[in-house]
């Protein structure tokens, strides 16, 4: 668990989201998946309510979606995988549960690829969320 309050962690996490969407497939970004190019993307950002409720806006939709709901997001744009990366998000924002740094590995042993597609662009975001203190 991290030292940093609730909002240092919500600005990391946010930091970590535009490495995401620079890089790669572009996830998190108006111009994911290579269809569209836009000049000035919209990216996600999460953020927290005035009641410390944490909340994911949607790059595609531009929605506000409650991450703590358990079943269909209603408005989300994206894959499960990156449903299960904004969890651990909203976890490491929440409690300070930090992710395991070989989340973001190009190999994921046992001749299997990273799920997100990045190539050797998963490094950045890795040694992002390292800088960052999202992964340890």
């Amino acid at each position: 668990m991290t030292s940093q309050t609730k909002q240092q962690r919500l600005e990391a996490v946010n930091e970590l989201i535009k490495v995401i969407a620079s890089c790669g497939r572009c996830f998190f970004s108006e111009n994911a998946y290579g269809f569209k190019q836009v000049e000035n993307p919209f990216i996600s950002t999460m953020e927290i309510d005035e009641r410390g409720k944490i909340w994911f806006i949607d790059s595609e939709t531009k929605e506000r979606i409650y991450t703590h709901y358990q079943h269909r997001w209603k408005n989300f744009s994206q894959g499960g995988t990156l449903r299960g990366l904004i969890e651990s998000f909203r976890n490491y924002i929440s409690k300070g549960h930090q992710l395991r740094a070989n989340y973001f590995q190009p190999d994921m042993g046992n001749g299997f690829r990273n799920p997100w597609g990045y190539g050797d662009d998963i490094l950045i975001v890795k040694e992002a969320a390292l800088r960052l203190g999202i992964a340890k």
